[in-house]
This record gives C-alpha cells, sequence and structure tokens, in this order.
C-alpha cells in the first residue's frame, strides 16, 4: 500500500499585544507579545479538503518526511526578521522541530527585540504561515487564511523633562510616554503602563559658595496624577529659604535602586526606599547608555518677564 502521509494541512494564529486588546501594542523588548500558532495535517475524506477534516496523529517527530515549516514576520508588505522574537528564542526557520501529533505548534509569550536605534513603528505587524511537503501536499486557504492577525510593536520610552520655578509655588515635571515613529510622538495606546511616586528616586547635588543648593533632603515631596499616557509629575513648594535643585530618577528597571520624597520631612531624611515601575523597555539611551528617565527640578529661578510682580506705592 506504499507509505502514508497527509492529504493536506491548515493554518490558524493570532497575535495578542500586551496592552489594550485586539487593537491595543506592545513595545518592543516587553516580554508579552503572545504568540498562538497551530499548522494541522489533515486526513482526507474523498470530499474537497476542509480545516475540519481529521487529523492525522501520528505525524509526528521521527516521521522520515515531515514537512519544513516557515513562519515569517511581515508588516505591511516589508519583511521583519522573525530572529527579533525571543524570551524564549523563536524557532529557526524553516523548522520541523514542533510537530507532534499531526500538530506544529507555537504558543508562548515573545519579546521583539530593540536594535541599536530606534525603528518602526511596526503598526500592521503579522506572521505568514508556509510548508514544503516533499510528499507534495499544499498548505489550504486563501493566503489569508495563511496569516496572523496584525498587531502594533513599538520602540517606547519615558520622557522626563527638566523643570524650574518658584520655591514658594508647586512645580509641575512633565512627564511623557512616547513611541519612535521616524520621530518621537506620545503614545496614545498606552493605557497600561502604571507609575507612582514612590518609583521616583531623589538625590541632592551640592551646590557651591557662590550657588549653595539650599533645597535639603525632602523639602519637597512628589505626587504623581493622571494615567498613562499624561501623567502630571508635581513637586510641593519648599518654601522660604529653600531654593536650590534636586534630581529625580525614574525607576524603570527590575531593581529599585535609591531612596524617595513622598512626604516632607523638612531635610531629616528620605521618606524610604524607592520602588520600581518594572518597566525596562521604557528606558533610553539618554547620556550614551540605555538607563532611566532623569530630570533636574529647580526651585528659586524665574523665566523673564516675571509673571509674579509686587509694587510700592
Amino acid at each position: 500500500m506504499g507509505r502514508w502521509y497527509p492529504s493536506h494541512y491548515s493554518f490558524v494564529g493570532t497575535l495578542t499585544p500586551a496592552c489594550g486588546g485586539p487593537g491595543g501594542m506592545t513595545y518592543m523588548d516587553q516580554d508579552a507579545l503572545g504568540v498562538a500558532l497551530t499548522l494541522r495535517a489533515h486526513a482526507s475524506t474523498g470530499a474537497a479538503a476542509s480545516v475540519s477534516d481529521p487529523v492525522v496523529s501520528r505525524y509526528t517527530t521521527g516521521y522520515a518526511n515531515l514537512a519544513p515549516v516557515t513562519i515569517s514576520g511581515d508588516n505591511g508588505g516589508t519583511p521583519v526578521a522573525v530572529t527579533r522574537l525571543g524570551s524564549p528564542a523563536f524557532p529557526a526557520m524553516p523548522s520541523t522541530a514542533s510537530w507532534s501529533a499531526g500538530l506544529f505548534q507555537i504558543n508562548n509569550t515573545f519579546a521583539f527585540s530593540k536594535l541599536g536605534a530606534p525603528d518602526g513603528a511596526y503598526d500592521l505587524f503579522k506572521l505568514k504561515a508556509a510548508l514544503a511537503d516533499p510528499d507534495g501536499s499544499t498548505l489550504i486557504g486563501l493566503p489569508a487564511a495563511q496569516e496572523t492577525n496584525t498587531t502594533k510593536i513599538r520602540y517606547g520610552r519615558v520622557q522626563l523633562q527638566n523643570a524650574y520655578g518658584s520655591e514658594y509655588l508647586a512645580l509641575p515635571v512633565p512627564l511623557t510616554l512616547q513611541y519612535w515613529n521616524g520621530n518621537w510622538q506620545k503614545n496614545t495606546l498606552d493605557t497600561c503602563t502604571s507609575l507612582q511616586a514612590t518609583q521616583f528616586a531623589w538625590s541632592s547635588p551640592a551646590g557651591s559658595a557662590t550657588r549653595p543648593n539650599n533645597l535639603a533632603v525632602c523639602e519637597s515631596a512628589a505626587t504623581v496624577a493622571g494615567a498613562s499616557p499624561n501623567y502630571t509629575v508635581t513637586l510641593s513648594a519648599p518654601g522660604v529659604n529653600n531654593a536650590g535643585w534636586a534630581d529625580l530618577s525614574l525607576n524603570l528597571g527590575a531593581t529599585a535602586v535609591g531612596s524617595t520624597c513622598t512626604t516632607v520631612n523638612a531635610g531629616t531624611g528620605y521618606s524610604g526606599l524607592a520602588s520600581t515601575a518594572n518597566a525596562p523597555w521604557l528606558q533610553y539611551n539618554w547620556t550614551g547608555a540605555v538607563g532611566n528617565a532623569k530630570a533636574r527640578a529647580t526651585f528659586g529661578v524665574f523665566k523673564s518677564p516675571l509673571i509674579y510682580r509686587r509694587e510700592d506705592y
């Protein structure tokens, strides 16, 4: 009777973004892009080939002529290397290693790796399946049936800007969640990143004889309001004789460093150890090395023309 082999193959695949559901997005380096791919090897029922035909369960690793499968990446017609999918490493293509009981399956979360320089955005990213069966059987369905849905992959960062103002007034520090699309833009699709005041590590750089730093530890404290991507970080007014500056660093790495000011302690010490947002995919090369978003907040300097002015008659 000769050797048995599948009549035909079918494919179903889904990409699930880390944030926002079907219309959402995943940051590069964020190990949360859901990939669920299944190819089925079918037996023939004598009728037209169908995805509902029985699966040939003995088509498995060890079979001499397993069909090599190729999964490729695409973004609006431009190829994207699947080697950028890692953590764990995406199987090398073409591959026969994942065939088991008539199914070729890849089901895991992956991180789409960053390159040395920002690229993207990949707003139409999808995976496509193909195979080359040495026995001549083919993958059925129109091209759309051999592809996953599209999803958005974005190179992201948190931008924290320097701020200055009067020591008698609360000081807002601008914070924006951004993504790269030829230039930096606010990432309105990020509705998931959670930032809190305890995640900001404070330090008080020394001044000089001619320019003393009179802002002691925690004479100002931070509060955070809003939701991603529109947060407002506000530092309380330190008051009279407390003109000076503090450096803030938003902990984005897996491990928190530094101490924080969430309550005013009148220079007696920090409020406690800082925590972390644990979002290393939002770190960026600000100063020659990838790291946290940082800013300097300065109290006691003014922009001309003055808005607040006193006149005596």
